[in-house]
């Protein structure tokens, strides 16, 4: 960094990455970059727990790839300078419901109940990506051609950084949730409750034609409760995750329409001071 900043034209241009309009830009594109990790760690995540294998979700991820070629194909037809604010506005709010929606997701969720969210989510993803990568570049090619390597090394890094970040993000808030969860479930179970005897006796009912012994029985009706228990809280933390990029996506929404606002303010302010003088 030192060697880069002493040189007259540099190659990673340093002072004007560190710009308010950069950091801006290098800010929402990490931002946006965890949003769209609820398809890669949330909604793979919680489907693995479920017990589905990679065979299981071909299809999804079919409907994926033909949600991102339909974004891509809306977005060359649509793409304009004066949209592209309103594209990413319409991409976080596709975001925001998709999130929201997998946020009610059960133990019988399967792929079909996530074929529209995860579409939205890849649409989404397909018409801010590009948009965003076309702004940047006339932003760079302004300050001159010099200014291009130092915004491709920006994009990049941003997709490449923002994955790990965001997976370590929301894989620390599942983490932590499912232990919460699984302490406030295991707080509710009691063989003092008829309940949970029941429950129990029907799990060791399972395994009579293989054993034959009444507390091996008894304890591995338990275990199989134990089990059920600690994949329904993990479960309940994928169902926090989703909502975590809902409120992401939702306070992004506020931001970009306040964005949208002030500069519509700031451009009447300008006309206003121009008719003056």
């Amino acid at each position: 960094f030192m060697v880069e900043l002493k040189r007259k034209n540099p190659i990673i241009d340093l002072r004007w990455l560190m710009t308010p309009e950069m950091l801006l830009f290098t800010g929402s594109m990490l931002f946006v970059r965890m949003l769209l990790s609820e398809q890669t760690t949330g909604m793979v995540g919680f489907l693995n727990l479920v017990g589905l294998v990679n065979d299981q979700l071909i299809m999804l991820f079919c409907v994926i790839l033909a949600a991102t070629f339909a974004g891509l194909v809306v977005v060359s037809i649509i793409h304009k300078a004066n949209r592209i604010v309103y594209i990413h506005l319409f991409s976080i709010a596709l975001i925001a419901v998709a999130s929201l929606t997998d946020a009610n997701s059960t133990a019988d969720t399967r792929p079909e109940q996530f074929y529209l969210t995860q579409g939205m989510i890849a649409f989404a993803g397909a018409i801010f990506l590009p948009t965003s990568l076309w702004l940047g570049f006339i932003r760079a090619l302004q300050f001159g051609q010099s200014q291009i390597i130092s915004f491709i090394l920006v994009f990049l890094t941003t997709q490449n950084v923002g994955a790990q970040v965001s997976s370590a993000f929301l894989g620390t808030i599942q983490i932590l949730r499912e232990k919460f969860h699984s302490s406030t479930l295991v707080e509710n179970i009691s063989l003092q409750n008829p309940l949970v005897v029941e429950r129990v006796s029907q799990y060791s009912h399972l395994l009579k034609p293989i054993l034959n012994d009444g507390t091996q029985l008894n304890a591995e009706g338990l275990a199989q409760l134990s089990q059920n228990v600690t994949r329904q809280a993990g479960l309940l933390a994928y169902n926090d995750v989703f909502m975590v990029v809902f409120y992401m996506s939702l306070g992004c929404f506020a931001v970009l329409v306040a964005h949208i606002i002030a500069g519509r303010i700031l451009m009447k302010k300008r006309a206003a001071a121009e008719v003056i003088a």
